[in-house]
């Protein structure tokens, strides 16, 4: 701030320009600095030839007249599918399309402030025309729209300086993608490929695939030069595609059908996708399914899947943005000799922490990752017993194992692995400005970009039942289909695995219920009207830290301690007056309950909970109904 300010009272002058916190000299980024003992920088205003000085001052205030931030997000999509499927024979034929897909994205931000209009808004100087405060690039003539922001006086700011500094934002993308597919089903049982304790022959089925998938975005001056101060840093273009070609079989051998038991039978599965990424993948499955009676049926698999890095994965821009947490540096939590294995000078310990507990990390996408990699394991049992016709209920265990996994480090993983085991992988990953920071400027960050590291495992049970039933000439019909969650186990790759079944938080990410469900009764009437409701249920997760795994264990809130468990009712009507025409009216969440409610991210680990990254409004939206209760109607036509 300017101290020849008319601005500044007497005593807020004495206090922000005394000797001590005046200006000395500019980072190469631009941000100011007090030296003790050094003669501050004398400025010259270039219309009055007056010297001044400059003092730092950090000022905490938020844009209560300009009011919230406002972000107007649209997506409108269409897919365009043409293909043809026939018979070449008897026993061959076939089925080909070809898919195009798009979503236009755009997006206006306003009641955002513009960091080099505020700049000028708040060097103000006596305009000796008038006398009366005015910007200093008004006076002299280069930016005559510019008024003087008062944040000094209760009620200081005025629409005109809001009009100046508050300006919008603009983004617009697409991303698009296109199918051509192909596939030819031949029924060998035909030629005599069969088990001679079968009736049904060999079904085999052979296919081609090519895809291409694409993005782009572009922003406007704001946006990509990082004018946008409450944005943590610029939003760059970005463009990028790949595309796969894919080769695939199947089959299905019938082994034993009502021969002594009811049915076995062997499926089987193959896929070579070449990238252009530049690389190639190998999936392919073995099923067996078994059922000795007509009521009973048993079932497993094993399948190899993988997943190829997408677009943002491969060509996101490579930007300073926010990205971590905390600086140990800056909350005393770390000592200076530790601190100096991040590259913090001693003379600067402890470095000032950001109140709003965010810091840079370099972050976008990484040319160089290779596909995922996963083996699934599933066992099952079907019962459809003939002595309750319409019962039915099925019961699968999973065990998922996913290696090479796409993710980062984590930037306060970075930075606590090189505190405590002075690791250089880690600390050569800390880049701190002149300063020591890593959030006053772009030059202090902590590089954190996409890695294939650790891996990830997932076990527990599907279950679902299900009965309908006749009432005179209506129908009831139940179900109800949950999973029970017995581990969600990450490697990071550098600290200790951590399971996160029933925890949240900013290492576990969203809530993972250890039981969830969605249970439904349905009633349709002779007259086409249906009935029905739902109750969906969320069990009940606590906060990660308070795990007692060394990754995950930490301070936290007693309020963000347990997400009790949440129960939402839907009730849905239909009404079908022919085969033409079907109505639909509904609830979700017809009791309109809230969802439970997160403390959000702050300057210590004791009140970390919640970031934008996992967590918006304070609440899970992804899990929980952050709207209410949600009324829909329509109708269907058939033609």
């Amino acid at each position: 701030i300017n101290c020849d300010n008319p601005l500044l009272s007497a005593q807020q002058r004495t206090q922000i320009c005394a000797p001590g916190n005046l200006i000395t000299r500019f980072t190469e980024t631009g941000f100011p600095l007090v030296d003790a003992g050094v003669a501050p920088i004398d400025f010259r205003d270039p219309l009055t030839g007056n010297i001044y000085n400059r003092a730092f001052l950090q000022a905490l205030r938020r844009n209560v007249e300009g009011g919230p931030r406002r972000s107007d997000l649209q997506h409108t999509a269409f897919r365009i599918v043409g293909g043809a499927k026939g018979e070449i024979s008897p026993v061959w034929s076939y089925d080909a399309y070809y898919l195009f897909g798009r979503t236009n994205y755009s997006q206006t931000y306003s009641n955002e402030f513009s960091a080099s209009r505020l700049t000028n808004a708040i060097d103000v100087v006596t305009d000796p025309r008038t006398g009366l405060p005015a910007c200093r690039v008004f006076v002299l003539g280069t930016d005559t729209n510019c008024r003087p922001y008062d944040m000094f006086a209760l009620g200081g700011v005025t629409q005109d300086a809001l009009n100046y500094v508050q300006i919008p934002g603009f983004q617009r993308g697409n991303t698009q993608e296109r199918v051509l597919s192909g596939t030819i089903t031949g029924l060998l049982g035909e030629y005599g490929l069969k088990s001679p304790w079968a009736n049904d022959g060999l079904g085999v089925v052979f296919g081609a695939e090519y895809r291409k998938e694409s993005l782009e975005l572009d922003t406007d001056v704001a946006f990509r030069t990082g004018d946008l101060t409450g944005q943590g840093a610029a939003t760059v273009p970005v463009s990028g595609s790949f595309d796969v070609k894919e080769l695939f079989g199947e089959f299905r051998l019938p082994i034993v059908e009502e021969q002594g038991i009811h049915a076995l039978t062997l499926e089987g599965a193959y896929r070579y996708s070449d990238y252009s990424s530049g690389f190639t993948t190998d999936t392919f499955k073995i099923a067996v399914d078994f059922a000795p009676v007509r009521d009973i049926r048993f079932r497993a698999s094993f399948n190899r899947a993988v997943r190829a890095p997408n677009v943002q994965d491969l060509f996101a821009p490579n930007i300073v943005a926010l990205n971590g947490n905390s600086d140990p540096c800056g909350d005393g939590s770390a000592t200076a000799a530790q601190c100096a294995l991040t590259g913090l000078d001693p003379a600067n310990y402890p470095v000032a922490g950001n109140p709003a507990g965010q810091y840079n990390g370099f972050i976008g996408g990484n040319p160089n990752l290779q596909p995922e990699k996963s083996d699934t394991k599933t066992i099952g049992i079907v019962f459809q017993p003939t002595f309750l016709p319409g019962f039915n209920a099925t019961v699968d265990w999973f065990d998922i194992k996913v290696k090479d996994l796409i993710q980062n480090y984590g930037q306060d993983v970075i930075i606590n692995q090189c505190i405590t085991t002075g690791d250089p992988t880690f600390c050569s990953l800390i880049n701190r400005d002149a300063t020591g920071s890593l959030w006053r400027s772009a030059n202090g960050f902590v590089r954190d970009l996409p890695l294939n590291i650790g891996g990830l495992k997932t076990r527990g049970l599907d279950l679902s039942a299900g009965y309908n039933t006749r009432i005179g000439t209506n129908s009831l019909s139940f179900s109800i289909i949950g999973t029970w969650l017995d581990k969600l186990q990450t490697d990071n790759g550098v600290t200790a695995p951590y399971d996160c079944a029933g925890l949240y938080g900013l290492v576990c990410g969203i809530p993972n219920p250890e039981w969830r469900h969605k249970a439904r009764v349905t009633f349709n009437m002779e007259n086409g009207l249906g009935l029905s409701l739902a109750w969906r249920y969320f069990g009940s997760v606590k906060i990660d830290r308070s795990s007692s795994n060394p990754t995950l264990t930490g301070a936290f809130s007693p309020f963000n301690e347990k997400l009790p468990s949440q129960s939402y009712f839907d009730l849905a009507a239909t009404y079908a007056i022919n085969d033409q025409y079907t109505f639909r009216l509904g609830v979700q969440n017809l009791l309109d309950n809230d969802p439970p409610i997160i403390g959000a991210n702050g300057a210590s680990a004791v009140n970390n909970a919640c970031t934008a990254v996992f967590c918006s409004g304070n609440t899970f939206p992804g899990v929980y109904d952050s709207m209410g209760r949600y009324i829909y109607a329509g109708v269907t036509l058939n033609f």
